[in-house]
């Protein structure tokens, strides 16, 4: 289940759903003995809470132990700071999940300072990051939210706008 509130009207992504389809696919291909890592900007406002527990759901669906990274200061400086000095079981691949695309550029730098390769030992997504191919030469999972539809949803309830409840969730898409 998710955790919109049935009080509340809501056109939304349902960010919790993505974070926790994108986990899942990351964790089917690193394998089972997987290290598993959310990367958390330490806010418990909704949509961070939502994709936190999405991937919470992804990993107590196989069973895993997982590690949330709650990192309060997100100055690139400080994310690779902390990502340099997480510990990991250098034969275990990692699967890491971000929520937001403000890490994928300390995780990049990490990577590539710690020998990890994309694909390989290392498994990350994030959210919002359609262009990671052409920003950064790696082509990264991430769920995209479709603005526009949710916009036009917004225009529509709107217009249609009564006594009925608008609960609408607009459609992601996952690109890796």
């Amino acid at each position: 289940t998710n955790r919109y509130l049935k009080e509340f009207n809501f056109i939304s992504t349902n960010h919790r759903q993505a974070m926790r389809e994108m986990t899942l696919r990351n964790i089917d291909n690193a394998g089972p003995d997987s290290q598993l890592f959310y990367l958390d900007p330490d806010s418990d406002e909704f949509v961070c809470r939502e994709r936190r527990e999405g991937f919470v759901d992804a990993c107590a669906e196989r069973g895993l132990f997982y590690r949330i990274c709650r990192i309060d200061r997100l100055r690139y400086e400080d994310m690779l700071n902390f990502l340099m000095d997480l510990q990991f079981e250098p034969t275990c691949n990692i699967v890491m999940s971000a929520g937001m695309l403000g890490f994928t550029g300390a995780v990049i730098k990490m990577a590539s300072v710690r020998g990890l390769k994309f694909y390989e030992n290392l498994f990350y997504c994030d959210f919002d990051n359609p262009y990671s191919l052409q920003n950064t030469g790696i082509k990264l999972m991430s769920a995209i939210q479709d603005y526009s539809t949710m916009g036009t949803e917004v225009v529509n309830a709107l217009q249609e706008f009564g006594t009925e409840k608008i609960s609408c969730f607009v459609p992601y898409r996952i690109e890796s």
